[in-house]
């Protein structure tokens, strides 16, 4: 329990806003005696920065892109790397490489529906750097697996890869 500053009421710390700088950690304040107050903060901040400020901002960046396609391109590139990078090290099951043939080289490795209806989820999620943000903003969930463009590719035309054909075979 705890006495608002305001209202002098005891409440729960759960119907105080979680301030950091606080000792106990929470605000002086109950949520409902410092509600107006941030409706106040935030209309005050949404008029300070009207909206033509906010355009200019964005021509600014836009202006930046066309003066440097080159550089703006290289970092996109470099971006969806690091996002490629992130998504396959939650994927990878003991390391980055293809769960069928365990090729590890980066360039060659994608991600892989193992339902097999990557068609149908790319019309929704979209493919390439667009799976990779969708998977990332979703929590990695199940259902993908990390494989080599040759046995993703093999999967999609043939039903399974010939590596798993060879290997049951020597089994």
């Amino acid at each position: 329990m705890k006495q608002c500053c305001r209202c002098k009421k005891l409440k729960q710390e759960t119907e105080f806003w979680i301030d950091k700088r606080a000792k106990d950690g929470f605000d002086s304040a109950c949520k409902e005696c410092r509600e107006p107050v941030r409706k106040a903060y935030y209309h005050r901040m949404k008029n300070k920065y009207p909206e033509k400020m906010r355009e200019k901002a964005r021509e600014g960046s836009a202006r930046w892109r066309k003066k440097n396609p080159e550089r703006n391109k290289q970092l996109g590139r470099e971006f969806h790397k690091r996002e490629k990078l992130m998504v396959f090290e939650k994927y990878g099951i003991n390391g980055i490489k293809c769960a069928c043939c365990g090729e590890i080289e980066f360039k060659f490795l994608c991600i892989d529906h193992i339902d097999g209806c990557g068609k149908e989820k790319r019309k929704i999620q979209g493919g390439g750097p667009k799976l990779y943000h969708w998977l990332k903003k979703n929590n990695y969930p199940k259902g993908f697996q990390i494989l080599c463009h040759n046995c993703n590719m093999a999967k999609g035309f043939y039903g399974e890869c010939p590596h798993k054909q060879r290997s049951e075979l020597n089994n």
